[in-house]
């Protein structure tokens, strides 16, 4: 009983610090398709900021980010830039080439967020704001890399270069106003998506066409001959 108490407690406070966002995060996760919800994950997690310290170590992140890659791409074959990073979890030698290769591999993670729209829209709005909220939802989302991959995503989907205001580096509760308008973006850009096209912008089918009949002669006119006029009655 009292660990039901303790636990109640707990929820309420997460409630009410989260501002109304944990809903979003709790109901996301309940529905997102569990293989979806790896995927973008996934996705999500590459974006994050890595600073190894040793060669060693960057090889062994290396590994992880060519994981990621290869769990979310639709394609049966590996990417050149899953070869280059398996490649240099065995053999790499510089801190320099493994900063290259994450560069690639956060592009690559952009690309992948801008293809699955629809769910992913929401995951990086949230990302964008690191509240107690989103740190529960995916660890380590705090971090400038994933706020700035998910701005770049939103804004190759959305045309909106400006991004609504939105300052990966400013005070999180300065981030608040342009967040909240990403939403609101949102929303309508999904019912915009959901709506039918008007009747005047449904393509127009065109009938087969009908090549003209020929006119069948009257049994009354006989053809006229090839060389002139149909002869008169009284012509010889």
């Amino acid at each position: 009983m009292k660990d039901r108490i303790i636990t109640g407690i707990f929820l309420c406070y997460v409630a009410i610090l989260a501002g109304g966002a944990v809903d979003q995060v709790f109901l996301d996760s309940m529905f997102f398709p569990p293989a979806l919800d790896r995927q973008l994950l996934g996705m999500v997690d590459v974006l994050r900021d890595r600073r190894p310290a040793t060669v060693a170590e960057a090889r062994t992140q290396a590994e992880g980010i060519r994981q990621r890659l290869a769990d979310i791409r639709l394609e049966r074959e590996a990417s050149k830039l899953e070869q280059d990073l398996a490649g240099y979890a065995t053999v790499g030698e510089t801190l320099e080439a493994f900063a290259a290769l994450q560069e690639q591999a956060r592009q690559a993670a952009i690309v992948n967020l801008v293809d699955n729209d629809e769910f992913s829209l929401g995951i990086c709005i949230r990302a964008l704001d690191p509240d107690l909220a989103m740190r529960l939802w995916v660890s380590g989302s705090d971090d400038l890399k994933v706020r700035q991959g998910c701005l770049e995503a939103l804004k190759k989907i959305s045309a909106h270069p400006e991004g609504f205001g939105y300052d990966p580096n400013g005070d999180p509760m300065a981030r608040r106003e342009a967040i909240r308008a990403w939403r609101n973006w949102r929303r309508e850009f999904m019912e915009e998506r959901r709506r039918p096209a008007p009747a005047g912008q449904l393509p127009q089918v065109q009938p087969p066409a009908v090549p003209p009949i020929a006119p069948v002669p009257s049994a009354a006119e006989p053809p006229a001959p090839k060389g002139g006029a149909i002869p008169g009655p009284g012509a010889p």
